[in-house]
């Protein structure tokens, strides 16, 4: 880009060929897991449809900026790796309502987060740069909703009516019943994975550390701490994502400043219609919420302990 300030370089992160726009190479969450396929043998894919769409380490980041130069001779670079998750929901079987899992380690998630920021003064600068780590109690921060599922498994029972057996001159009826199982298979998840108006990940806990060992500690609302209300059509999705807390902290570990932020989550249910949709087993009927999300209190706290708090109210125009 050029400008009157001088030009502007930037690259991404292209060392392979783009896909084919129809290829069938996508993990769980729709990236490009490399491959070129556009067509499958759809029975074979289908049955192996969670294999198939593993996340694929190699090609993280693919497509994404990777380096902005400017006109000044400097550089900035940005390093990622793949996103990772402990927690998810499955849908409970007996009960309309999402269950949280924990999987006690992190697995794969499709798409990419920084984990390095890379300053040059110049081109013969040392850089100036900082990481960001997502872990929090030993395992990683991130949550998502419902985890990819292509399998489900039914069960239908039978009653019939069949003759009996002709004893002295009367032919006897009696029912049988028997139970079957069909395995359905789709080369799509069942149920929407996430609300489709937010990323489908999300971190609680993020750690951005500089080069003189200095850091900050972030939280945010996730899944984990603001789950949907029984389904994803009762969505908490715009509570999620929103800090919680900045605490910064020089390199010995002496908090700096902490910063806190409350939002009205409490009056999150208290505005709301009633949708009723009809399924083929009937008709149901569920909320949709109303109130959005709005910061109620900001609280800074700087080293000494002092606090500073700034309480924000709304009238009824927002």
């Amino acid at each position: 880009i050029d400008n009157k300030g001088g030009k502007y370089s930037f690259s991404y992160n292209t060392l392979h060929k783009f896909p084919h726009p129809l290829t069938t190479s996508v993990n769980h969450w729709n990236g490009w897991n490399g491959g070129s396929d556009t067509e499958v043998d759809v029975e074979k894919y289908c049955r192996g449809l969670n294999k198939n769409r593993e996340v694929d380490l190699f090609n993280t980041g693919f497509a994404l900026l990777h380096k902005v130069t400017y006109p000044s001779g400097g550089a900035t670079i940005f390093d990622y790796e793949c996103n990772t998750y402990n927690i998810y929901y499955e849908k409970a079987s007996d009960a309309l309502q999402l269950r949280q899992k924990k999987a006690g380690t992190g697995l794969l998630c499709g798409g990419a987060r920084i984990c390095r920021i890379s300053n040059y003064e110049s081109a013969w600068a040392d850089p100036d740069f900082r990481t960001y780590s997502y872990i929090k109690d030993g395992f990683s921060s991130g949550s998502i909703c419902v985890k990819p599922n292509y399998m489900t498994l039914e069960h239908l029972k039978y009653f019939t009516d069949l003759l009996g057996e002709n004893i002295n001159g009367k032919t006897y009826m009696y029912q049988a019943n028997y139970d079957v199982y069909p395995l359905n298979i789709s080369a799509n998840t069942y149920l929407n994975s996430h609300y489709l108006l937010e990323p489908y990940i999300g971190y609680s806990h993020v750690k951005e550390e500089f080069g003189d060992g200095s850091y900050n500690l972030y939280d945010f609302t996730s899944f984990e701490d603001c789950p949907d209300i029984m389904d994803i059509e009762n969505s908490m999705a715009f509570y999620r994502g929103r800090l919680i807390s900045k605490g910064s902290y020089s390199k010995s570990g002496q908090l700096v400043q902490l910063e806190k932020n409350t939002y009205n989550t409490s009056q999150y249910t208290k505005n709301y219609v009633i949708s009723i949709f009809t399924s083929g087993v009937g008709q149901a009927a569920y909320k949709t919420y109303l109130t959005p999300c709005s910061l109620t209190r900001q609280e800074t706290i700087d080293s000494n302990g002092v606090s500073i708090v700034k309480d924000i109210l709304y009238n009824n125009k927002n």
